[in-house]
């Protein structure tokens, strides 16, 4: 654009432009990677919140652990990232 600076213009593709829901497959292996302790419980959430794996986006990631294990959710969930 003739006259403005290249700092100023910014072209972003649609937010919609590739399907990023994952499928069954691709969240098991997601998973395992979790297990194995290559990612958070965090960032595990995460990106099965931006692929659409969970079906409320009220809880966030503690939440949802406490949910699935609500007996020393803390303690294990911090054995995991040791």
């Amino acid at each position: 654009m003739k006259g403005l600076d290249d700092a100023d213009i910014v072209v972003a593709p649609p937010k919609d432009l590739l399907d990023s829901t994952m499928s069954a497959a691709d969240f098991a292996q997601l998973f395992g990677v979790y297990t194995q302790g290559g990612m958070s419980w965090e960032t595990f959430y995460e990106r099965g919140q931006a692929d659409g794996i969970y079906l409320s986006p009220e809880r966030d990631a503690e939440d949802e652990y406490a949910l699935i294990n609500p007996e020393g959710a803390e303690d294990e969930r911090q054995a995991a990232l040791v």
